[in-house]
């Protein structure tokens, strides 16, 4: 879907595979790491559980981000598994992009400090989020619209809402080149969810974010100049456009909408 292979089955998200082609413009290669858990790329057993008693399997999204992550940035890891990569990866050069619920791969990988001692495991050289669900706690701010969504939260996350912020972007430790992209015309996800990253993004001049107000869900990937853009910010850190919205939360924003 991502390389714009398969028919797009979200209107509003469409795939047509931009975000490959300005990688590969860049001479960038691309590991594209899968995930059918179904857990929003939260759980890894042993260490991030989802409830086992409801779903009677143990998910595992969150290990095909790190291994996926560990491939790239630690050759040692890849050689361990009987991984052999066909380039030769530059390891200061090593980055992380999530569309949609794949953003949240990215804050799960930025958050992960296994010896508890302060310090990341992961450090990507920058990363970019498009349309993710950032703070998911929104949902469960209305139980009575929400509730459906927030059953299957609950088996992500057995905790409850209070877990779901750990891995948000508002919260995570951030590379200096932190990208995050968004509509607030995104009807997929509560504009609210953008507001704590959005608002903490707004205070970093190295960061940057594009906000978009139309309807699309996903803006990379069928937009071949953003795509662009979005690879040249990870590479040499210029900041482009912020696109034609405001960031929500941003002083003059509308709060409907954003703009």
């Amino acid at each position: 879907a991502t390389l714009g292979m398969l028919p797009n089955e979200i209107e509003a998200e469409r795939h047509s595979g931009t975000l490959p082609i300005a990688l590969a413009e860049a001479n960038i290669a691309m590991l594209f790491a899968t995930n059918c858990w179904g857990d929003m790329w939260r759980n890894r057993r042993g260490l991030a559980d989802n409830d086992f008693p409801s779903d009677l399997f143990a998910r595992d999204g969150r290990t095909a981000a790190e291994w996926g992550y560990q491939f790239l940035a630690d050759p040692a890891f890849a050689q361990l598994l009987g991984v052999e990569l066909p380039a030769t990866i530059q390891l200061d050069k090593v980055y992380a992009i999530g569309l949609g619920e794949g953003g949240r791969a990215v804050g799960e990988l930025l958050t992960v400090d296994s010896n508890g001692d302060g310090v990341p495991d992961h450090t990507p050289a920058g990363v970019i989020v498009d349309s993710s669900p950032d703070d998911l706690g929104v949902y469960y701010d209305d139980p009575s619209l929400n509730g459906n969504t927030i059953a299957g939260l609950n088996r992500i996350f057995p905790d409850g809402g209070g877990d779901t912020d750990i891995a948000s972007l508002a919260n995570a430790p951030l590379p200096a080149r932190t990208g995050y992209i968004y509509s607030t015309g995104d009807d997929q996800i509560p504009y609210e969810a953008h507001r704590p990253a959005s608002t903490r993004l707004l205070e970093e001049p190295t960061m940057w974010q594009y906000v978009a107000t139309d309807s699309r869900h996903v803006l990379l990937n069928d937009d071949l100049e953003l795509a662009r853009e979005a690879v040249g910010y990870l590479q040499d850190g210029s900041v482009p456009g912020p696109g034609p919205g405001l960031p929500v939360g941003a002083d003059g924003a509308d709060e409907e909408t954003g703009s």
